[in-house]
Order: C-alpha cells, then sequence, then structure tokens
C-alpha cells in the first residue's frame, strides 16, 4: 500500500518539477542573457530622493548604513534621510541624529511591525512641505554602493515606477548558512530578476533596496502590513498594472543570518507572509490573467505557488533518497525518483557555479558552501511548513544584526 501511495505521489512531484523546471529554465534561458547598460552619468542628475528606513534597536549597524549614504556619489541636496527608530529602547535615535539623519520615535505596542512603522513615517514625509520625485526605502543594515543612486536616477529617468536593487550580501563567508544565503540571492539576481526584467515582466520586490514614485505611493498609499510587507506592495502594483523594474547595478549590501536558528525563524516569518498573501491574492491575479490575457498576472501567480512546488519536489526526492540507502530497496520507483534528483542536482550545481563564475562571486569557501547547497535548499521544508500552518499570524519576529561592516569592506 505504501509504495502505491508512494509511487502516486513520486509522478505528481515529477510532474510539477518538471513543468516548473522548464518553465524556469525557459524564462532564464530566454531573459539571462545580460544586455550592455547605458553609462548612468549620461542622464541628468536631478532625482530628489526621500530615504526611509524602519529601524528596531540597531545601534550597532545605523551609523555605518548612515556613513555609506552620506558617502554616494550623488548630490547631498538631492537626498534626505528619514528614520523612524521604531519602538527603540537603544541609541539608535541618537546615533542616527549624530549622522546627520531626521529621526521620528514611534512607540506603539499594538500596531507593531515594519508595515505600520513605514505607513507611519511616510505621513510625516508627505506632511513636511519637500516635493519628493522618489522614495527610496532601505532596512537599518543596508549598505548602498557608491553609484546606487545614479543608477536609480537612470531607471527613473527611463520611465519606470518602481524598481528593485541589486541585493549584495555584507557577510558571504561567515559561515555556510549566510554562504548559502548569499548564493541564493546571487542566482535570484541573475536568473530570476534580470531575466525577467530584460523580458518584461514584472520583478519581485526584496523588501529593502527598492525605490519607488513620491506621486505612486502617495497616489495608492502604503497600506500593507503583513509579515512580508514588500510581497505585498509588489502583489498590488501587478493587480493596479504596475511593472516592478530591476536595476543590475544598483547594488546595496545585507547582513544574513549565520546559524541555522536565526535562518529558520527569519524564513518562517517570510513564509508566514507569503503564505498569507498567496491565499488573499492567488485567486485575484489568476482572474486578471484570464479576463484580460495578462501574462504578468500569471507569472507573479507563478510565483506565489514555487515555493509549494518546491515542498513537494524536495519531499518526494528526499523520502527516495533516505528510503533508497537506508532499507537498500531497488524497485523501479525508487530509483527514479532517487535517480532523478540526483541529475537534476548535478544539473543545478554546474549552472549556479557557472552563474556565479559570471557573476564574479566564486572564491573557495563560496566553492564549498555550493557543495553543501542542496542540503541548505532541503532545510527550507521547515520554513514551508510552519508558514503556512502560522500564515494567519502576525506577531513580528525581528531579525537581530550582530555586525558592524563598513561599506568599504565590501570593496
Amino acid at each position: 500500500m505504501f509504495e502505491i501511495i508512494f509511487t502516486i505521489l513520486m509522478m505528481i512531484g515529477l510532474t510539477i518539477s518538471t513543468i516548473s523546471t522548464v518553465y524556469f529554465l525557459t524564462i532564464t534561458v530566454l531573459g539571462g542573457f545580460r544586455k550592455k547598460s547605458v553609462d548612468p552619468r549620461t542622464f541628468p542628475v536631478t532625482t530628489k530622493f526621500a530615504v526611509v528606513i524602519a529601524a528596531h534597536n540597531e545601534k550597532l549597524v545605523i551609523g555605518s548604513t548612515l556613513d555609506a549614504l552620506n558617502n554616494a556619489d550623488y548630490p547631498k541636496e538631492l537626498i534626505d534621510i528619514y528614520i523612524v527608530a521604531d519602538n527603540c529602547s537603544d541609541a539608535t535615535a541618537e546615533i542616527a541624529r549624530a549622522k546627520g539623519a531626521t529621526v521620528f520615535e514611534r512607540f506603539d505596542n499594538l500596531k507593531k511591525g515594519k508595515g505600520h512603522a513605514l505607513n507611519w513615517v511616510f505621513q510625516k514625509v508627505w506632511d513636511c512641505g519637500i516635493v519628493y520625485d522618489a522614495i527610496c526605502l532601505l532596512d537599518a543594515d543596508n549598505l548602498v554602493d557608491i553609484n546606487y543612486f545614479l543608477q536609480m536616477n537612470k531607471s527613473l529617468h527611463l520611465g519606470h515606477k518602481v524598481v528593485q536593487g541589486y541585493l549584495g550580501c555584507k557577510n558571504p563567508e561567515d559561515s555556510w548558512i549566510s554562504g548559502c544565503y548569499s548564493i541564493s540571492y546571487w542566482l535570484t539576481n541573475r536568473l530570476f530578476q534580470l531575466s525577467r526584467f530584460q523580458l518584461g515582466l514584472s520583478c519581485t520586490i526584496g523588501g529593502t533596496g527598492f525605490v519607488v514614485r513620491a506621486e505612486l505611493l502617495k497616489a495608492i498609499g502604503w497600506d500593507s502590513y503583513c509579515l512580508t510587507e514588500d510581497l505585498e506592495f509588489q502583489l498590488k502594483m501587478v493587480e493596479s498594472g504596475t511593472k516592478v523594474a530591476w536595476n543590475h547595478d544598483a547594488i546595496f549590501y545585507d547582513e544574513k543570518p549565520i546559524t541555522l536558528k536565526q535562518s529558520i525563524k527569519q524564513r518562517t516569518r517570510w513564509m508566514q507572509g507569503h503564505s498569507d498573501c498567496l491565499t488573499r491574492f492567488f485567486g485575484r491575479l489568476m482572474k486578471k490573467t484570464f479576463k484580460e490575457k495578462n501574462f504578468i498576472a500569471f507569472d507573479t501567480d507563478f510565483y506565489l505557488i514555487q515555493p509549494y512546488c518546491l515542498f513537494v519536489i524536495w519531499s518526494i526526492s528526499l523520502i527516495s533518497i533516505l528510503y533508497t540507502l537506508t532499507m537498500s530497496i531497488f524497485n523501479l520507483q525508487y530509483l527514479i525518483g532517487f535517480g532523478f534528483t540526483l541529475v537534476i542536482m548535478e544539473v543545478m550545481m554546474a549552472l549556479f557555479g557557472i552563474i556565479l563564475i559570471v557573476e564574479k562571486k566564486m572564491t573557495p569557501k563560496i566553492f564549498l558552501y555550493l557543495m553543501i547547497f542542496p542540503f541548505f535548499s532541503y532545510t527550507w521544508l521547515v520554513p514551508i511548513f510552519l508558514g503556512w500552518r502560522h500564515r494567519k499570524e502576525t506577531a513580528w519576529v525581528h531579525t537581530e544584526h550582530t555586525r558592524a561592516i563598513n561599506v568599504k569592506d565590501m570593496l
């Protein structure tokens, strides 16, 4: 009986795996060859940015973040920095003021979380009386590249209304967890984000390092409060017909977790918000897909269900591997599942290695992390399961940052 059930599940897993692999590889192949970028200095440097950062007890990293912003190669009069010190009990506000930022302190034990903090501070920005062209959202630990604002200025002059920047990593070699996190982001930047942008699809918002036209944000409002407020905002953009653009050269860096426990906690929060957004937006976007023949809505829905497709694929392949190795059973269905898993892993590792070399990220340590990257992928099973199970919970879990890294260290 078990073998019959497992065979049926394996065939379902193989079908899902084949469809999703073919779909994403097609997107990657068609859009993955990078076009020559335009020099940002050929565009008038006129965009006035309001940089908005929500910070909760970030005294260790906020100083370096503001140093990087103050040292950016962009006219200082065109960048204003706003910090919302959200329920802070440390020196975050004092440090930020000393670095020249405008700081608003917020204390609210009922409306907790980044989404509420941002909505609150946006009203402060609108009320300040200064007219901004664009709002830039960053996290308290982010370090912007010296050319970040020049690149974003270029994207806005090209007519884009929402632009996501290239999410780099501050600490890729701190541990195997931070290393595998970094690999996944580098691969996503190239294979997912760049490919979609070059094919005219909508990219994803990574929660930080993106800019949005001020008049657009003011018109529609933020109104995104779930545990993945970035994804919620992105889905509202797609629903309203606004594409999220990508700038591969607008680089910024953030800190990745260094322990498995920290990682599981963070990714579970992500999957809680992702699951919540899936239940609220999937049907609406599918309706838009058929009613308007809108492929961007379909592609976004495919992105929404991707973690659950991977959950099925990884679960089936893991069972195949464990059952074959531990029970020494060589029935055809187990051998097919085991062999298919090995082939997919080998093909993916080769592709990933090539991408990391092209992106100039490969080092001896990163190569070692790449070898254990499949194991890191399997650790997603726990956050995906817990995220779906607790999708209705909205308690915000803060990611603690532990290292003060200067932008010069990244160079």
